[in-house]
């Protein structure tokens, strides 16, 4: 079972990361794929929350609900009863923080990313607390504000910043943050080996963003990260028990 403060120092594999549950093969965000992102055996499952019109957490990526379900509009003007009458893939529905707890909780790693900011943000901190799962999940923040204020008001729960992901200073502007964990793109300027032994010299590991073939798998390994966000979590799984043997 994946644990923080182990991978934060560095004693676990590389760590295998669902992307939106298992979005490769099963509509992204959801329970369906974030079930079978267990079932084949994924160190952590990645989601992103949102809160709607009414102040219900919800695990959605879009801003609007237009490209992952049967419906339009932005998820901060619908009600959950409207965001529940929505079909977000094979008859699956857009769920709740809590009912996606309810389900994941103390079963995988959790990746985070939240899409909320000020009560809403405090109130997703106090289901990590009321789901004993604050060692075993990390928030994704892109807010520096957010950031400073969570690590200055609750200290034991784990950050990762997404300030300044796509930027070359990434690591530079975060390292004030006293965060331990960043998630770098492939796609920037920045990634290689050498950053990646940057970030390791200050203490931080890596959760990186993406990889869906062998080959790409293997590029980011090689590299040095710590963890690996895919679509597909049995490509990273399939790679990592070859070169292990």
């Amino acid at each position: 079972m994946f644990n923080v403060h182990e991978y934060i120092e560095r004693r676990l594999p590389v760590q295998c990361v669902a992307h939106r549950g298992y979005s490769g093969m099963y509509p992204e965000n959801t329970l369906l794929a974030f079930r079978e992102a267990i079932k084949i055996g994924a160190d952590m499952i990645e989601f992103d929350v949102r809160v709607s019109g009414d102040g219900v957490p919800v695990v959605i990526h879009d801003p609007s609900v237009d490209r992952t379900t049967n419906g339009h509009g932005l998820v901060k003007d619908l009600t959950l009863e409207e965001l529940k009458k929505l079909d977000a893939g094979l008859g699956e529905k857009i769920p709740t923080l809590q009912e996606t707890l309810n389900e994941v909780a103390g079963k995988i790693g959790l990746n985070i990313h939240v899409k909320v900011t000020g009560k809403v943000l405090d109130k997703v901190i106090r289901m990590l607390y009321e789901y004993d799962i604050v060692e075993t999940a990390f928030l994704a923040i892109e807010d520096k504000d957010d950031i400073l204020r969570i690590k200055k008001q609750y200290s034991d729960i784990h950050v990762c910043s997404l300030w300044h992901q796509t930027q070359e200073d990434y690591l530079e502007a975060s390292k004030p943050l006293g965060v331990r964990i960043l998630q770098p793109m492939i796609t920037s300027k920045y990634f290689s080996k050498e950053w990646i032994d940057k970030v390791h010299s200050n203490s931080i590991v890596t959760c990186v963003f993406w990889a869906n073939t062998f080959s790409e798998v293997r590029n980011i390994i090689k590299a040095g990260a710590d963890a690996i966000l895919t679509d597909f979590p049995t490509v990273c799984l399939k790679y990592r028990d070859v070169i292990r043997r």
